[in-house]
């Protein structure tokens, strides 16, 4: 703000001193009526100019600003015109009330006065001096002073634009953060809640059928059941404190666990080894989530996971006894995960296999 506050004393102390100056050698009411038509144009341009300063500073829209600028028009009349009827052209009294005029009028309109409207303006100053003094030098002396005006003025806005859309992008910045967390934590709370939930209804599941038959395995499921439940909870209030670390070696032997006790017989190829420490993570994601989409879509028989150094492909032989499975929720959230990091998520449908296909970089 300490780049505009000396527009204020500008817009009414250099008039002032310059029509003190001049009222001394003035005849008659010259003094009196052009004081009055001088306040008369301050007025309505100091909003005006309060108004455009807000506006770079604070982004509040200016308002009635033509209605303002039209207010000016009476005042600024009166004030030229009682220089032309009271003579004295060529006189230090008319140049001294000149200059009040045309420097008011230019403080105070500058912050609208751009482009074409700076020319028009500067033409017009040109004009009333030319018709107040006579003197063509006058004309392009109130030309060029108009100009520096407006040109020192905008000077003095430009580190205020910049800092408002320096603040502009803060504030940005900020939104786009809070949604890339909401974001985060959607997608990271469908990958661990949707995996764990699955798994308790498979294994609930299989311990209602035992139950009913009377076998005492039910109970040791069931005991299951709580182990994971608990580890859900403990993932959820992980995942709400912002740690999301997961292990490749689990996941695989979590992902064994469950699909073979839906009926599903896995075969793990590689070792948790071959992936990179870079990239360990974000193999255990896929692996998460492709164990998901199959508990919860697919009606599979097999499923066989390859791990290597430069990919993770899970497949299933379910997509036959599951028509409307396709790409969920989970795997458009995995591939978004996958992109920030530099690799890549395939899915591939044949007439019966599911195929999850993930790409890391090679010099990750």
């Amino acid at each position: 703000m300490y780049t505009v506050l000396p527009w204020y004393p500008f817009l009414w102390g250099i008039p002032a001193v310059w029509l003190s100056a001049a009222s001394i050698d003035a005849p008659g009411h010259v003094p009196v009526i052009t004081a009055i038509a001088l306040v008369a144009m301050l007025v309505p341009l100091t909003i005006v100019l309060r108004q455009q300063i807000r506006w770079h500073t604070h982004s509040e829209p200016p308002q009635y600003q033509r209605l303002l600028i039209a207010a000016t028009v009476p005042g600024a009349a009166i004030y030229f015109l009682a220089l032309v009827m009271a003579g004295g052209r060529g006189s230090d009294w008319v140049n001294l009330y000149l200059a009040s005029g045309l420097a008011a009028l230019a403080v105070g309109l500058a912050p609208i006065l751009v482009g074409k409207r700076a020319v028009v303006a500067g033409l017009a100053a040109a004009a009333i001096a030319l018709g107040v003094t006579g003197a063509p030098h006058a004309a392009l002396v109130a030309a060029v002073g108009v100009a520096l005006v407006i040109t020192f003025f905008h000077s003095t806005l430009w580190p205020l634009d910049v800092m408002k859309q320096l603040e502009q992008l803060r504030v940005r910045d900020a939104a786009l953060s809070v949604a890339e967390e909401r974001l985060r934590f959607s997608r990271d709370l469908h990958d661990v809640v949707g995996r764990t939930l699955s798994a308790i209804a498979i294994k609930a599941e299989l311990a209602a059928k035992l139950a009913d038959r009377g076998d005492a395995s039910a109970s040791a499921h069931m005991r299951e059941v709580e182990s994971i439940a608990h580890s859900s909870l403990r993932n959820v209030r992980e995942l709400a404190r912002g740690y999301r670390a997961i292990d490749l070696t689990q996941e695989l032997r979590g992902a064994r666990s469950l699909l073979e006790s839906a009926g599903i017989a896995t075969t793990v190829e590689g070792t948790p080894d071959a992936v990179s420490t870079a990239n360990s993570e974000a193999a255990a994601w896929v692996v998460r989530e492709a164990t998901t989409n199959i508990l919860r879509h697919a009606r599979a028989h097999q499923c066989t996971i390859t791990i290597d150094e430069s990919q993770v492909v899970v497949a299933n032989d379910g997509l036959a006894g599951a028509p409307n499975m396709s790409p969920g929720l989970g795997l458009t959230g995995l591939r978004e995960r996958l992109a920030a990091i530099g690799a890549s998520l395939d899915i591939r449908c044949d007439a019966s296999t599911f195929t999850v296909i993930a790409r890391f970089k090679e010099n990750a």
